[in-house]
């Protein structure tokens, strides 16, 4: 089973993975080299405020020119996917992961309400995929049509970095599972 695999059945709404930033990369590479997935990054480091974050989300998954950059557009958007529809023909959709690299600097700049909206929103998106009542499954039947798709959120530090209490409160709350990956080779090139 990949390593991608192994994160995206997790019980847990969040993944925090303790690696290098290049060794998250590798993984949603390797993520997106399935046909059926949907895998992005979102660099913790360039979304340091709201908007930044908003302006980072919007180009890492391509969302729609009418993307209002506010929390009730990317609640929107991340569960009414139809923009998906630009990624995937066929097969269909059966995973999305969302890696957050450099947590510790992701919304810093923001009160901590930012950063539990955050949780809350992907938290909600989680549910509204794995439970097939996404918006889209009623727009569309190449993507959904009320089909579960795994839907996942790593949070990523680097090894020796210490864990923000954001996520402290995650693994308190049981929200969250803890692992370490081991260095990742890079992907072979054709």
């Amino acid at each position: 089973m990949r390593m991608v695999d192994e994160i995206v059945h997790n019980n847990e709404p969040f993944t925090l993975v303790r690696s290098r930033e290049r060794d998250v990369d590798l993984l949603i590479h390797d993520a997106r080299s399935d046909p059926s997935t949907f895998a992005r990054i979102i660099r913790g480091h360039r979304s340091v405020t709201l908007k930044s974050f908003m302006q980072e989300a919007a180009a890492a998954f391509q969302f729609p020119y009418y993307f209002g950059e506010n929390w009730s557009a990317y609640d929107d958007c991340i569960n009414d996917a139809s923009w998906l529809l630009n990624h995937f023909d066929s097969p269909p959709l059966e995973k999305i992961v969302i890696a957050i690299t450099n947590v510790n600097e992701f919304l810093r700049d923001e009160e901590p309400d930012q950063l539990q909206t955050f949780y809350h929103f992907m938290e909600r998106a989680r549910q509204e995929w794995r439970s097939g009542n996404n918006d889209i499954s009623v727009r569309t039947k190449r993507v959904s049509n009320g089909r579960k798709v795994n839907f996942t959120t790593i949070l990523h530090l680097e090894p020796n970095t210490n864990t923000p209490d954001s996520i402290d409160r995650l693994l308190t709350d049981g929200r969250l599972k803890q692992i370490n990956i081991r260095p990742l080779d890079s992907p072979k090139r054709a």
